[in-house]
């Protein structure tokens, strides 16, 4: 998720510099489809179809995953957690064929579901996980206590299990710190193939069978500044940059 996020951060910064250069250099045609030709002063020449870039960049991240349940928890433990820590106590299954169970350098993620395929999560059951893991990323935390996280706020707060609990909706995020990098936690509750909404004590619910969670490197800078930061290297690296958004294009 977050990587498909700084993606579309660096496209929209691209799409200024491929603009800029074609205002400077000499006149260039445009490919359409939010494509833009000309370039920084470079010689490389050539049309860049961002689109394209765009669905290179992302086939490229899918391939670099391994679709595996034990590539998954590598890539949890490698960011402080063991697989005690996010493993439901419950009776599951995991599909490893798609993206049910993946892990990369950057993410960790595993959908856990019942192993009785019409049985439904209650939401005791739900909470009593979500507890095990935000305990768990507090413990293995350099503070020893979990934050609120630069992509869901300010960074360094403080975020406690009633602050994270009273805040509801559909996914629970939080983050903390592991050897000094902010890492982003994503948990939520995934549909009973024959879900059903419906109300209970005056709020509205559905059911559920599976519970899923993503350990991800988070923003380590706010917004603002992450922003500030691709722009200064946009500036600095221009030409370098447009000749390898040229290459995702070829």
């Amino acid at each position: 998720m977050k990587k498909l996020v700084i993606l579309a951060l660096v496209l929209c910064l691209a799409l200024s510099l491929v603009a800029c250069g074609s205002k400077t250099d000499a006149p260039a045609s445009s490919s359409g489809g939010g494509s833009s030709s000309g370039g920084s002063g470079n010689d490389s020449g050539g049309d860049i179809d961002l689109n394209e870039v765009a669905a290179n960049m992302v086939e490229e991240a899918v391939e670099a995953k391994s679709n595996s349940l034990a590539a998954a928890f590598k890539s949890i433990k490698a960011r402080g957690l063991e697989q005690a820590d996010v493993e439901p106590t419950w009776d599951y299954t995991v599909n490893e064929e798609g993206w049910h169970a993946y892990g990369d350098n950057s993410h960790g993620a595993i959908r856990f579901t019942l192993a009785d395929e019409n049985a439904i999560l209650g939401d005791g059951d739900y909470e009593a996980w979500l507890k095990q893991v935000f305990d768990a990323t507090a413990k293995a935390s350099d503070d020893g206590h979990n934050i609120q996280g630069f992509s869901w706020g300010d960074g360094d707060v403080e975020k406690t299990w009633d602050d994270f609990i009273n805040g509801g909706g559909w996914m629970e995020t939080w983050s903390y710190k592991y050897n000094g990098k902010i890492i982003d936690v994503y948990v939520s509750q995934e549909h009973h193939k024959d879900a059903e909404i419906y109300q209970k004590d005056g709020e509205w619910v559905y059911d559920c069978n599976a519970v899923e969670i993503d350990i991800a490197d988070g923003l380590q800078k706010g917004w603002d500044e992450t922003w500030a930061d691709m722009e200064a290297a946009f500036e600095e690296y221009g030409d370098e940059i447009e000749d390898a958004l040229r290459d995702y294009t070829n």
